[in-house]
């Protein structure tokens, strides 16, 4: 007994064919069952929601810390200070990533840690007259897609080597018609930003009008690294054997894909920028 091609019932009449030689194979039993395909399939949990379909609840985990300071400090009447600094951490973990095993067993996680410093200085030359410097840096990181099961490759039978230590996991295994198993195709896909701003200005009050010049120097530090396929992507169809399933068992894909290389991206961007310059506007616009 087998599942029939056409209905996806249990059906005495599901017969498997071998494509490669058109003939039916006797008894619906095939010769061998891969041994890697074996140490696979523990993977699949049992149908809970009769005879074909599993059923379950799981948890989705997200944690989030933040705070932040300020420190105000008055030199004398014509000089100021200011200190600013925040921090924030998020983490979570998805059971069920969109990106990968529509089954229980592959989680991933996403972790984000932003934080920002902020200093300043005021200095008041006369009534009419404020210089202002600051200096900003904001640090950003950002994990993506982290695969949180470890098995390795080789613990499942493999003989490839996986081709990024961080994202060491079950390859992905998609099955036509059935459920897919393994670590997500992408991931990791981590981003640390570093940012760097420099800015100073002059304020002016000439009667009802006020004019401010400045200038400032950003600098910005991007570095990637987007995993893709690093533990290998097999897909198993109607070829050798006309049922999916059963090819799966054969161990026989239609497809293998291994992403190789140089994951890692740098990005880096100065840039001037003037701010205000030759600003001019009324008394009543400063109010805003």
């Amino acid at each position: 007994m087998c599942i029939d091609n056409t209905t996806g019932q249990l059906s005495q009449n599901g017969q498997l064919f071998n494509e490669f030689t058109g003939q039916p194979i006797p008894n619906n039993q095939l010769p061998f069952i891969n041994p890697i395909s074996q140490n696979l399939l523990p993977y699949y949990p049992h149908a809970n929601s009769g005879a074909f379909t599993y059923v379950g609840t799981q948890t989705f985990v997200n944690n989030t810390d933040q705070f932040g300071m300020k420190l105000d400090h008055v030199l004398t009447e014509r000089d100021a200070l200011s200190f600013r600094y925040s921090y924030g951490q998020s983490s979570q973990t998805d059971p069920l990533s969109t990106q990968g095993a529509n089954v229980p067993g592959f989680p991933v996680g996403e972790n984000q840690r932003p934080q920002n410093f902020v200093a300043q200085a005021t200095h008041t030359f006369s009534p009419t007259l404020v210089g202002q410097i600051r200096f900003s840096f904001l640090r950003n990181k950002l994990l993506l897609d982290e695969h949180l099961n470890n098995t390795t490759p080789a613990s499942l039978g493999f003989a490839y080597a996986p081709t990024l230590e961080s994202a060491i996991g079950p390859p992905f295994v998609q099955v036509g018609g059935y459920a897919s198993i393994g670590d997500p195709i992408t991931g990791p896909r981590n981003t640390y930003q570093n940012s760097f701003d420099y800015t100073g200005s002059i304020t002016w009050i000439k009667g009802r009008h006020q004019m401010k010049f400045g200038g400032g120097y950003q600098y910005d530090q991007i570095n990637v690294l987007q995993g893709i396929a690093t533990n290998g992507f097999f897909v198993f169809s109607t070829f050798p054997v006309n049922n999916p399933f059963a090819s799966f068992l054969f161990g026989q894909p239609v497809f293998f894909l291994q992403g190789g290389g140089n994951f890692s991206r740098q990005s880096s961007r100065p840039g001037v920028q003037p701010v205000r310059t030759g600003h001019l506007e009324s008394e009543a616009a400063c109010n805003d």
